[in-house]
């Protein structure tokens, strides 16, 4: 069942990513990987909160959870805005692209990382 809750959390955190990242796209303010890290801050939000009290149906330890939670999300962000860096500025692929493709491989690495580590039964 948890994976099923954190598959929904996910995909709304996703959906938050997409959004952000397509709408600052389209209003060209920025270069794409800082966009990517603005649509990053909006996920990563809808993301903890969402596996904290839905998903893995935590309650309180912020400072614990939190920080563990923050570890794995610098670790995933870091590697996706180089991601999107290298793909868009060095192989020319589309900002739309880039951002799709973060949006698939950023929940995946999320998945096996909070739910081995971040959230993992003991507290």
């Amino acid at each position: 069942m948890a994976l099923a809750r954190f598959c929904v959390v996910g995909a709304i955190s996703t959906l938050v990513y997409v959004g952000t990242s397509f709408a600052l796209l389209w209003l060209a303010l920025a270069p794409p990987a800082a966009v990517n890290l603005v649509a990053l801050a909006a996920g990563i939000a809808a993301s903890y909160f969402g596996h904290h009290g839905f998903t893995y149906r935590r309650a309180g330890h912020h400072a614990f959870f939190g920080t563990r939670f923050l570890v794995v999300t610098a670790i995933l962000a870091g590697g996706s805005v180089l991601f999107t860096h290298v793909a868009v500025d060095v192989f020319r692929v589309s900002a739309y692209r880039g951002a799709l493709a973060v949006s698939v491989l950023y929940p995946v690495a999320s998945l096996l990382l909070h739910h081995f580590w971040t959230f993992a039964r003991g507290r």
